[in-house]
């Protein structure tokens, strides 16, 4: 590029890989957990610098957001590699799910070029813990006084249209208290997630609660004109991270009245061990702004 640019032919160019890969195909590009393996790379410098190798092995969420959207590193398994130059050995993790060994290869200028290998471990991904199980019915939102871990942090899309008031005394299902939720543009989309912890994007952090034993996880919704179109969701933390969403489900789509209407997720049958984004709703632009209100949201048997 820096060629293209100046015309002129770079003094010094950055190393150059010229290939990476495993010492024995891989079948389908899957592994058992605790496999022995192998690669090595081959790379030069057109300089004859002396090269230096390092290599790492991260998870893979296989996570593919929004640009803008907030993503947390990958989990680090740098420690099960055997580095020897341009080589490496390593056993295959235990957890299952996606990873990916890279390799950067540096020169004596500063110069750097960087190439990875995916592979998958054929198994379960492991959980860091297993909570005890929630007592049930789970509520996310009754009253903005609710006692719950999952906290309505995760803004996504246009954030700046967003305004959500948990403390909303409008003509509440229940109690004295309902959520209003805008979206205050016309174009392009936005959404909130009830996160634990809070802005874990990346499930890296302890949080959550196990639901299991619940059947469905059910909420009230209206419109303040008629005729919004919203979706709803939970578990969105569904690739490898360790701390991830066990289960995911979602309602797409619904289009709200103005009188309280009961939605349901059915969860029976799900893994609910581990849920760590226990609700959420996007809506896109509909050429107006979009006002409606939430309340009694919970997991139930």
């Amino acid at each position: 590029m820096s060629q293209l640019w100046t015309e002129k032919p770079l003094d010094d160019q950055s190393p150059n890989i010229k290939q990476i890969q495993f010492d024995e195909a891989l079948s389908a590009n899957s592994v058992k957990p605790g496999k022995s393996l192998s690669a090595s790379v081959q790379a030069d410098d057109d300089g004859s610098q002396s090269l230096k190798y390092q290599w790492k092995l991260l998870s893979d969420s296989a996570t593919v957001g929004e640009g803008g959207d907030p993503q947390g590193n990958e989990s680090d398994y740098s420690q099960l590699l055997k580095p020897e130059g341009a080589k490496v050995s390593f056993k295959a993790p235990e957890g299952g799910g996606g990873y990916r060994l890279f390799v950067y290869v540096y020169d004596s200028s500063g110069g750097a070029a960087v190439a990875n290998l995916p592979f998958q471990v054929a198994a379960p991904i492991k959980l860091k813990s297993v909570m005890p199980a929630a007592s049930l019915p789970y509520a996310i939102y009754e009253e903005v006084s609710t006692n719950s871990v999952f906290e309505p942090a995760g803004f996504m899309g246009n954030t700046a249209a967003i305004k959500l008031d948990s403390n909303c005394r409008d003509s509440a299902r229940t109690g004295a208290t309902c959520i209003k939720a805008q979206y205050t543009n016309d174009s392009l989309w936005g959404g909130v997630l009830w996160q634990s912890p809070a802005g874990d994007w990346g499930g890296k952090q302890p949080g959550g609660a196990n639901l299991s034993g619940a059947r469905q996880l059910e909420f009230y919704a209206r419109g303040e004109s008629g005729g919004e179109k919203v979706s709803f969701v939970f578990g969105v933390l569904n690739g490898s991270q360790p701390y991830r969403d066990t289960a995911k489900g979602e309602l797409n789509d619904v289009v709200l009245t103005t009188q309280w209407q009961k939605l349901c997720i059915p969860v029976d049958g799900l893994d609910l061990r581990q849920i760590k984004t226990g609700f959420g709703w996007s809506v896109a632009g509909q050429g107006k702004p979009v006002t409606f209100y939430l309340d009694d949201i919970r997991y139930t048997q």
